[in-house]
């Protein structure tokens, strides 16, 4: 648990590959971002999205949210 709680401290740099490539316009794609998709007989990607899901035990009624 102690070294679940260690914290490296950042790197702060100039620049980066972080934005070398830039899409605009017309030109972005949705489907190439890498987004999951959860189940194959769902509609879609979920982009920036956040799911919980609420379980109960049959025998104690105890609830959990699982993400």
């Amino acid at each position: 648990m102690k070294l679940n709680r260690q914290t490296i401290a950042p790197t702060i740099v100039a620049t980066g590959p972080v934005k070398d490539v830039v899409v605009r316009g017309k030109d972005i794609d949705q489907t190439e971002f890498p987004v999951p998709k959860w189940h194959y007989l769902e509609g879609g990607r979920y982009i920036h999205t956040f799911s919980g899901v609420v379980t109960r035990d049959p025998e104690t009624h105890a609830m959990n949210v699982g993400i």
